[in-house]
């Protein structure tokens, strides 16, 4: 076992056979242990005041803004918890409200199930996830709304803005380096200077920000 104790995963499913699919998938993996299916989040929030889980596997077929105003919830009564949403809806509005709402993953409903188990380890140790494929819109919206850069109350440069948009695809600073061909140093400065000029403290919301480039 890699990890020092059992990941406990809840999962929410409103089909039992799909449930019972993620749950076998998962389950091959020593360090995860399926700790409860529910069908729906009223049962999940009930199910965390007894039982509270690592991680909580949201695996919805339709867009349920009721998934985000859960996940305020829960992280208000259980800070640690993580939760991880596979999906199939891409609309801008419901990422963004994801994000804001402190969700840890938001992933496709097309991920292989073998990259699901390596998803589900780097959320527990504290990483998010979001999937590139579900953020084209997103990063289509920033796209556009950088051509009006010279608006913008906060200025960016073209290069500044390279980084943004590779950062609001999770990609790490070592990552960035590589796709736009600079030295780490160099984007862990331009990290470093973007931080400051949208006044924020970390990464998830500096990329918060810049799906909104109306900002002060």
């Amino acid at each position: 076992m890699y990890f020092n104790k059992m990941i406990k995963i809840l999962i929410i499913n409103n089909e039992n056979v799909s449930a019972h699919s993620l749950k076998q998938i998962i389950e091959q993996d020593d360090d995860i242990h399926v700790i409860g299916c529910r069908q729906s989040i009223h049962e999940a929030l009930l199910f965390c005041e007894k039982t509270v889980p690592d991680i909580i596997l949201f695996d919805l077929q339709v867009s349920d803004i009721s998934v985000i105003e859960a996940t305020t919830m829960i992280k208000a009564r259980h800070a640690h918890v993580k939760i991880f949403i596979l999906s199939s809806y891409d609309q801008v509005p419901y990422i963004e409200s994801a994000i804001k709402n402190n969700v840890d993953a938001f992933l496709s409903k097309t991920i292989y199930p073998e990259d699901l188990i390596p998803c589900i380890k780097s959320v527990a140790i504290g990483m998010k996830l979001m999937d590139n494929k579900m953020f084209s819109p997103m990063r289509l919206k920033l796209k556009n709304k950088s051509d009006r850069n010279n608006q913008l109350r906060v200025k960016l440069t073209e290069r500044e803005l390279s980084v943004i948009k590779l950062i609001i695809e999770g990609l790490s600073n070592k990552e960035i380096a590589k796709e736009i061909i600079l030295s780490e140093g160099t984007v862990r400065n331009i990290v470093s200077r973007l931080l400051h000029k949208f006044n924020v403290k970390n990464r998830v919301k500096l990329a918060i920000n810049a799906m909104h480039l109306e900002y002060d």
